[in-house]
């Protein structure tokens, strides 16, 4: 007799009040590890005085499974302290290569690298070290060894992690040796290392198709790229944050949240473009033991949210062996809890890890491109449309799109065709191309509206994206200029894009051809705010080049984005009050000179080779320079001057610095010293 069938013969009877399984019950999977009970984020009882339940989990999840060691991680960040006692079990191995000989054994162009490589020292070796705390930390949040009665516990307790070093000991690094550490995860996968993911808490700089790239190559071997939204309390959707913000399907973006299922103070969002949230506020975990605090400490940032999410993909591959990279993820974004704190993220979702194990008839539809609610563009410019509509592990199916007032129907497809990159993995995409000018809705199945307004006036190619953010107090700081940068008689459009509270990634130099198009070569990246100038200052390259003067530094450019020969050198006095220099050729050598205000009680002049010009530069006392000059012939003699203003005086000079007769004069008010005059 079956369960069932005797449920219905006992529930017959008159004297049973009711029938029912005796069900068998266990506990769920709590390990020995002596500090668990500080871990929140994966069991949250109210412990820290937040929200009881408002945690990923982990307890039920490892009932079902607490990982496996067949199972690979890649941790790109500051390396890991592999000999710890809560992550030495679970550090990955590449046998071939732990002999300490001197020698490439396995021929992967890395000597020794037993557990991983370090590409950020200048030799490129395997001393992969931890030497700030930070890729220690996240190591341990993805899998310090579960019950082995020592310290923490990882989301898998039994996960092998590899490490790649690209970040120094102060936490920095660069896109190049995040892409050597990319490519060097994607040999390992090559020759066989089950891995499943990076882990990548890190992030700033623009836009680089090479780390795009490298990211894509991952997508293509299986590989999830698990990202850190950023700390700036930004908005991802205006200020593009890389590597989250990337167009790559492989990239999983995640968001902090704290004990109380709030989003962090810190964290960055993004209604379209950060995927979900994890814990990450007042988050327990390994640190080296030479930090003096014991070999764990308590960390905050987006950066300590990654890792939960990343230990849930190897933990889904440990319960379902061979599982596609789209499956894992979309699990993981469907099977979240809905979290109000989160309605600006791609799912309004925080990590669920058990929902993530067992996700049943949970669907999501999510616009993802564009971007932006608003759009400005022009006629004939295709408009790119993407939604994620996945039920659990599975796409949902098409999406249809409604332009109003036209009716059209766009259909967006998962097909991996045209805008859609990846087959399959329930990211929809499409294009909708505007045929005449007016103000048009697109609205999407789940009356998300994206308002178009496409100008009749403006040029095709046009508008592009010069960022500047919000920090700046409204000073017009982004300046644009013209010139003819590759010497065919057609002018360029130069820019600069700039941030305060952002990285200094942000701010870049970007130029584009008449019909919108980037120049090969740029943008180029001036680390602090740049303000530019164009002019003739090589004889070796057609067109005019590029000075820029930036808070710390002068610099120049010539038409291919390269550095001239003489530049960069220091500005005299650091800065974020500048004006842009002025370039003329005041010698008739067919050569401009290079006159500039860098703040100090000189205005100084330069060859465009570097060396400073005779005669200069010149001073007024204790009082700054603090403007653009201006070049002209004053006197109409056929020599130039250069006119300058310094606080309340006018000031002109001859072009070998002396002083024109009758200056300077006052000014007949008490200016300024300010750089926009």
């Amino acid at each position: 007799m079956t369960v069932s069938q005797a449920l219905q013969a006992f529930s017959t009877r008159p004297d049973v009040l009711y029938a029912e399984p005796n069900y068998l019950v266990r506990v769920f999977a709590t390990p020995n590890d002596p500090r668990f009970s500080e871990l929140w984020g994966l069991h949250n009882t109210g412990q820290t005085g937040g929200t009881p339940g408002a945690d990923i989990r982990a307890p039920e999840a490892w009932d079902l499974t607490t990982g496996g060691s067949d199972v690979v991680v890649a941790i790109i960040d500051t390396g890991i302290e592999y000999g710890h006692p809560d992550l030495a079990a679970n550090v990955f191995q590449n046998t071939a290569d732990c002999n300490n000989n001197g020698i490439d054994d396995d021929g992967n162009g890395f000597v020794d690298d037993c557990y991983g490589v370090n590409v950020w020292s200048t030799n490129h070796n395997a001393f992969v070290r931890d030497d700030n705390g930070h890729g220690t930390h996240v190591a341990g949040t993805i899998g310090a060894a579960g019950n082995n009665a020592v310290g923490v516990v990882g989301v898998n307790w039994t996960t092998k992690i590899l490490a790649c070093k690209f970040l120094n000991g102060n936490g920095e690094g660069s896109t190049a040796d995040a892409i050597e550490c990319l490519d060097y995860v994607a040999t390992m996968k090559d020759r066989g290392a089950n891995i499943v993911a990076s882990n990548n808490s890190w992030g700033g700089g623009g836009y680089s198709q090479a780390l795009r790239d490298a990211i894509d190559g991952h997508r293509q071997r299986g590989i999830l790229f698990v990202a850190a939204a950023g700390n700036d309390t930004a908005n991802n959707d205006t200020l593009q944050t890389y590597p989250c913000s990337f167009d790559v399907p492989n990239i999983v973006c995640v968001a902090a949240t704290n004990d109380a299922d709030g989003l962090s103070f810190f964290s960055n969002y993004g209604k379209n473009s950060v995927h979900l949230g994890a814990p990450g506020q007042h988050i327990l975990s390994t640190v080296p033991l030479d930090l003096g605090l014991g070999g764990y400490a308590y960390f905050s940032g987006t950066s300590m949210a990654t890792p939960h999410v990343t230990g849930a993909v190897a933990l889904i591959h440990s319960l379902y062996p061979g599982i596609d990279w789209r499956a894992v993820k979309n699990r993981i974004l469907a099977g979240g809890d809905i979290v109000s704190s989160l309605d600006q993220t791609v799912t309004g979702r925080r990590l669920n890890l058990f929902g993530a194990l067992t996700c049943s008839n949970s669907t999501i539809l999510s616009r993802t491109q564009p971007l932006s609610s608003v759009l400005n563009s022009y006629i004939g410019r295709p408009i790119t449309l993407s939604a994620l509509h996945i039920n659990c592990a599975a796409p949902n199916g098409d999406v249809t799109v409604t332009v109003s007032p036209t009716g059209e129907a766009i259909t967006l497809l998962d097909n991996g065709l045209g805008s859609d990159i990846g087959a399959g993995d329930g990211v929809y995409s499409g294009t909708w191309t505007p045929s005449s000018a007016g103000v048009f809705t697109l609205t999407f199945p789940n009356q998300d509206v994206v308002t178009v307004n496409i100008d009749p006036d403006v040029q095709a190619g046009f508008p592009v994206k010069a960022f500047q953010d919000g920090a700046t107090g409204g000073i017009p700081w982004r300046i644009a200029l013209v010139a003819d940068l590759d010497g065919d008689s057609r002018l360029e459009i130069i820019a600069s894009s700039v941030s305060f509270a952002a990285s200094n990634g942000y701010n870049v130099l970007n130029a584009w051809n008449a019909s919108g198009v980037p120049l090969s070569g740029w943008p180029v990246s001036t680390s602090e705010i740049p303000f530019p100038a164009a002019g003739e200052l090589s004889r070796l390259h057609p067109g005019n080049e590029v000075f820029v003067l930036n808070t710390t530094a002068l610099e120049a450019y010539d038409g291919t984005g390269a550095s001239l020969p003489g530049w960069p050198r220091s500005a005299a006095r650091p800065s974020v009050f500048r004006t842009p220099p002025a370039l003329a050729d005041i010698d008739g050598d067919g050569i401009d000179e290079i006159f500039v205000a860098e703040n100090d009680n000189q205005l100084h002049a330069y060859r465009a080779d570097g060396t400073v010009l005779p005669g200069w530069p010149v001073s007024r006392l204790s009082v700054p320079f603090a403007s653009t000059p201006a070049i002209a012939d004053l006197d109409g003699d056929g020599s130039l001057e250069i006119v300058a203003v310094s606080y309340d005086q006018l000031n002109a000079y001859h072009s070998n610095g002396t002083v024109v007769a009758g200056f300077p004069v006052t000014l007949p008010f008490q200016g300024v010293n300010a750089p926009f005059r």
